[in-house]
């Protein structure tokens, strides 16, 4: 890169206005202090023509990829002039042949120029530097009563206030819900970590079937459930310990349920997993919210959203022989294709729901 710098006068000797003109040339010699002199005094009335030459030098670079450490570190690469004495500011007023330094995060302006051996600056050039915000993990120790050590000591100055403390479960258990039939079942999302349920848990991800009457249940086989996936759990007990997964990540296949860590107010046509009326199934939700954790189903504008209830069924059932999760072979109810109770035995013919299979009444 180049800047233009004055280092002669050439004068234009005016011997008369009429008749002849000569040229000569003087030098402008730097007194170093911004001033300049001639090496000798014209004889007569002259014109002046001011003549430049460039300076050569090579800029400075930002420092990349800067992070907050508590000290102060370099923000730039040198710049270079075989001309002069490159000169940096931090402010465009005060410079000097020191390279700037800083430690606090955010972005600086570097100005620079080149003071030439004659005492005279280059025009000014500037660049940006960016020091990072640091982010650092620790590990809590768990002294048993209450109370948690950090295994290092926090850096601490007048920018470095913040702590963001992150806790994580190795083990915990979810209460779930009697069904009265010797199963227990709960919906559960996290979106932190992944967990895995224990051995008498079966963990579901769950999708509405094609022809939109039933939801359809896939088992998932590790029980292993990453963050940010919301599943159904069936239990032999009413206590499901869930186990901290490290190495679970990912999205499980042909999920529709969905879950958030906060309670949410509740979308338009939700359906939770609750015993009412049909058994175990999914219910349109009317409460005013859904609660933290929970998974929960959204119904599109192709299903029937006036229906009341879901029931739902293993993946690999056959469309007739259909299995409700409240399997009684012994209420002798039967059910219309909206999930409604109608009757002991329904007079109009039809397709009906009865212990849990299609049943054709002509």
């Amino acid at each position: 890169m180049k800047y233009k710098r004055k280092i002669k006068l050439q004068f234009l000797l005016l011997f008369s206005a009429l008749t002849c003109h000569a040229q000569n040339t003087m030098t402008l010699t730097g007194k170093g202090n911004g001033t300049w002199s001639l090496d000798a005094m014209p004889a007569y009335n002259v014109r002046m023509m001011v003549e430049y030459e460039d300076i050569a030098f090579t800029a400075p670079t930002a420092i990349s990829d800067l992070v907050y450490t508590g000290e102060a570190q370099q923000l730039i690469n040198a710049g270079s002039s075989e001309d002069g004495t490159m000169m940096y500011s931090l402010d465009g007023k005060d410079f000097s042949e020191e390279i700037p330094t800083a430690s606090i995060p955010k972005t600086y302006t570097v100005y620079y120029k080149v003071l030439d051996s004659t005492g005279h600056y280059s025009d000014v050039g500037k660049l940006k530097v960016k020091i990072g915000k640091l982010t650092v993990t620790y590990e809590l120790a768990d002294n048993g009563n209450g109370t948690w050590t950090l295994d290092k000591i926090l850096p601490y100055d007048t920018y470095n206030k913040k702590m963001v403390v992150e806790y994580v479960d190795d083990q915990f258990n979810i209460i779930a819900n009697s069904d009265g039939k010797g199963n227990y079942w709960a919906t559960y999302y996290n979106e932190n970590a992944g967990y895995a349920a224990d051995v008498n848990t079966m963990v579901y991800t769950a999708k509405m079937s094609a022809n939109k009457q039933k939801v359809i249940l896939k088992e998932v086989d590790d029980k292993v459930i990453p963050a940010g996936n919301a599943v159904i759990l069936k239990s032999a007990d009413a206590n499901v310990t869930m186990t901290y997964a490290a190495s679970a990540t990912g999205t499980l296949d042909g999920n529709e349920l969905k879950g958030s860590a906060t309670a949410v107010t509740t979308p338009e046509n939700t359906y939770m997993l609750v015993k009412g009326a049909n058994g175990v199934g999914f219910y349109h939700w009317k409460g005013a919210n859904i609660p933290a954790e929970k998974a929960y189903l959204i119904m599109n504008t192709g299903v029937a959203l006036a229906r009341e209830f879901f029931p739902f069924a293993e993946e690999t059932a056959t469309d007739i022989d259909v299995v409700s999760a409240e399997d009684d072979d012994n209420d002798g109810l039967f059910y219309d294709l909206t999930g409604r109770m109608v009757a002991k035995k329904p007079s109009a013919s039809g397709i009906y729901i009865k212990n849990g299979k299609k049943v054709v009444i002509k």
